[in-house]
């Protein structure tokens, strides 16, 4: 979860859900509680948003490397040539 905005929304969070038990706790159960319950859907709506968010980023830089390295290491290999595989047909490792 990105860092500021996962850190604010898991404080919102728990500043609702302690409301929402005080509430109930009291016996005060009907109204007062239905404008916190609407408020803790919301914040753990933009919770899980912001935690898919994360998580595409996340995939995408992940994609974006094994790319640049499968790049890197056929540009190597292309440079290198048949030379560098040995008599007995297994890789050496590179200069």
């Amino acid at each position: 979860m990105p860092g500021l905005v996962g850190t604010g929304l898991i404080l919102a969070q728990v500043d609702l859900l302690a409301r929402a038990l005080a509430v109930a706790a009291r016996g005060d159960v009907a109204a007062a509680l239905s404008g916190t319950l609407a408020a803790l859907l919301v914040v753990v709506a933009a919770r899980a948003a912001v935690s898919y968010g994360g998580e595409v980023a996340a995939l995408r830089a992940a994609a974006t490397v094994k790319s640049q390295l499968r790049r890197a290491l056929t540009v190597r290999s292309l440079w290198l040539g048949p030379v560098w595989l040995g008599a007995s047909g297994r890789a050496r490792s590179p200069p």
